[in-house]
């Protein structure tokens, strides 16, 4: 009697492929947007950390000269880049996240995002006649950093506030 049917070896072969496939568009479509969903969440971590920075330096600032507090700063992805000449800190990350559309800004509290060519961006800056960011002018990568904020008194009629790493 003959047998009727796909052989054994034929019916793996085409489940193997089957299952490639469906692999292989899962991999395609999920891929991208696991990416995006990682951005997103660094990107919420920057403004959770930032806004921690920014009420330490308002304690700072409070407590009087020469106070200090120290900060731990860990992340893995995009960096923080530390500016004297902005008198700002600014996490930045090449993204096709849509948190904020290219060109566009909003605020949050004292924190700035906007997206721009070069991706998303969380900014924390301050008024040179408020307090003077200083002892910094350097870009952090993903990792973890144990940072100083410290009340370096009043130089010229501004409050410095040191961040060192």
């Amino acid at each position: 009697m003959k047998q009727k049917g796909v052989s054994p070896l034929v019916s793996f072969v085409l489940y193997t492929a089957i299952a490639v496939l469906v692999i292989s568009i899962v991999l395609t479509v999920g891929f991208p947007y696991i990416e995006k969903m990682r951005d997103s969440i660094s990107i919420k971590q920057a403004q959770d950390f930032l806004g921690v920075l920014d009420n330490t330096i308002t304690e700072v600032a409070l407590a009087g000269e020469n106070s200090r507090v120290p900060v731990t700063l860990r992340f893995e992805r995009g960096r923080y880049i530390f500016s004297s000449d902005k008198n700002a800190l600014t996490f930045s990350i090449e993204t096709e996240s849509n948190v904020v559309s290219q060109g566009a800004s909003r605020q949050v509290g004292a924190l700035i995002l906007y997206a721009d060519a070069n991706g998303t961006h969380v900014f924390l800056g301050y008024n040179e006649s408020d307090l003077v960011l200083n002892g910094f002018n350097k870009t952090l990568f993903p990792g973890t950093y144990n940072l100083i904020v410290e009340n370096s008194g009043v130089v010229n009629n501004n409050l410095v506030i040191e961040v060192e790493s």
